[in-house]
């Protein structure tokens, strides 16, 4: 797991989002959830992943995507809503530098999908000051 995703789950298991892990009982994952996985649930996983040069430096930007999943709309959008509290503007520690989740730049549902089952979206850019490059 990269520097990214490890910053990510470690954001989501801080004190910062304990209610949200109270209310997302099927956890968190990077990519993809595990087999059979319980709804409701959360996977993340990286859009884009570009440098942006500027004077004396260089930006990392990254789009992330949060997908929820779960069996009713009230837990979708009770999980939305706390991740959305905890994520919008929040910090992500880094190893070597600090990340600032600064943006939620798109939304997309709530969806009902043929099984019956809920799903919103959440895209999050990630700007990351590369001060080793």
């Amino acid at each position: 797991m990269d520097e990214l995703f490890k910053s990510i789950m470690t954001f989501y298991n801080s004190a910062t989002c304990a209610t949200l892990r109270a209310t997302n009982t099927g956890g968190m994952y990077a990519v993809r959830h595990k087999q059979n996985q319980a709804p409701p649930y959360m996977v993340f996983d990286r859009i884009s992943d570009v440098p942006n040069r500027y004077m004396g430096g260089k930006m990392m930007q990254a789009r992330v995507q949060l997908s929820i999943y779960g069996d009713n709309l009230s837990d979708v959008m009770a999980i939305h809503r706390l991740t959305t509290g905890a994520f919008d503007d929040a910090t992500l520690t880094y190893d070597s530098d600090i990340a600032v989740v600064c943006l939620r730049t798109d939304e997309t549902g709530p969806l009902i999908a043929e099984d019956h089952s809920w799903q919103a979206t959440i895209d999050y850019t990630v700007w990351r000051d590369n001060k080793t490059s």
